[in-house]
């Protein structure tokens, strides 16, 4: 459970207060959108993935997302890109 952010990653609220919930998806799109250097912190986090493929899933894309959800905790289960539309799914 951990605070979540609404479709503009803006802090979401329900009710008058912080809105929490499972953070899963929203990690996946942080990691995904980020690209390294976006995080102070954490300067080698982030895939890039806009500026990475143009229209298709390279074996270096492929690896760059798994590494980067393997370093946050998550197991990559498959991972796709069909009629423009980029599809993860992980491990249990």
């Amino acid at each position: 459970m951990d605070i979540l952010l609404d479709e503009d990653f803006d802090i979401s609220f329900e009710d008058g207060d912080l809105k929490v919930g499972d953070d899963t998806e929203q990690r996946v799109m942080l990691l995904l959108d980020s690209d390294a250097g976006h995080w102070k912190q954490w300067p080698t986090v982030g895939v890039g993935i806009l500026g990475m493929f143009n229209g298709q899933l390279t074996q270096d894309v492929r690896r760059s997302i798994q590494l980067q959800l393997a370093s946050d905790g998550l197991k990559l289960s498959t991972v796709s890109f069909d009629n423009g539309e980029l599809d993860i799914k992980l491990q249990p």
